[in-house]
């Protein structure tokens, strides 16, 4: 069972404008609770007890979100740096072997969690990705994941198409493993179109 989850909430959301005008993207209710709560609710019921929240921008309103949240500890991420710098900034003082990692506006069910953290422990993978189908006209934005038929990832790039999924915003992670790869990337995610500048904020899932 892992007991830490690091979920990243420092981000703008920008491209939740206008919602985001007022509140943090993560913030914004679904079903009437906001998505980060929702999203540390459920990695609660499926046995995680320690949390380590990163925030940046509009922080006070993550933290009221989590205010009656036991065992949580919100470490600040000073420079927007996207989230492999915010990533880093919560597995800092995490000692645990293995650790969740989440984007904090991500939706997904409850089961569904707990099948990636059951999953992750049944194969003893490395690290073990959420994916999800490309929905069509979304591949500009999305990190697509090439996923060999046993389940094992072949390959990841930025603006994908649509016949691979997209990373989930999830990651379930041996954490020495995950520290080290993220130490080496250097923001730049090269693998991408012919005729595209690659981006320089990196997607954990690379």
């Amino acid at each position: 069972m892992i007991d830490t989850a690091i979920i990243l909430a420092a981000g703008e959301g920008v491209r939740a404008w206008p919602y985001t005008g007022i509140r943090r993207k993560a913030t914004v209710p679904v079903l009437n609770t906001p998505v980060i709560r929702r999203l540390a609710l459920d990695l609660a019921a499926v046995g995680v007890r320690h949390f380590v929240v990163v925030i940046g921008y509009r922080g006070e309103s993550v933290r009221a979100c989590l205010h009656d949240f036991q065992n949580v500890r919100f470490v600040e991420q000073r420079e927007r740096k996207g989230p492999v710098d915010a990533a880093l900034a919560g597995l800092a003082d995490v000692t645990d072997d293995a650790v969740v990692v989440a984007y904090a506006d991500i939706v997904t069910s409850r089961e569904t969690l707990r099948d990636v953290i059951e999953v992750f422990s049944a194969r003893r993978a490395s690290a073990l990705l959420l994916t999800a189908d490309c929905p069509e006209g979304l591949t500009a934005s999305c990190t697509s994941v090439d996923v060999a038929p046993d389940g094992v990832v072949r390959g990841i790039w930025p603006r994908g198409g649509a016949k691979h999924p997209r990373f989930g915003g999830v990651v379930v992670a041996n954490t020495e493993m995950l520290k080290s790869s993220l130490l080496r990337h250097p923001g730049i995610r090269t693998n991408v179109h012919v005729g595209s500048m690659p981006p320089t904020e990196g997607d954990v899932a690379d």
